[in-house]
């Protein structure tokens, strides 16, 4: 399993932010633009980066 931490975009009513989130995935691509696509897929986010992949072994 990975636990990634991710930065995605929050939308206010009068700006435009960024916030850090974390999701855990059992399995990653080693194409970082599919990486992202798979966390905004999950988290239904739009993510903007991937800060940092850590590989947790049960």
């Amino acid at each position: 399993m990975y636990f990634i931490q991710y930065v995605y975009e929050v939308v206010g009513d009068y700006s435009v932010g960024k916030e850090l989130g974390t999701v855990i995935l059992d399995k990653v691509s080693s194409n970082m633009e599919d990486i992202i696509d798979e966390v905004s897929c999950k988290t239904q986010r739009s993510v903007l980066g991937i800060k940092e992949i850590q590989f947790i072994d049960n």
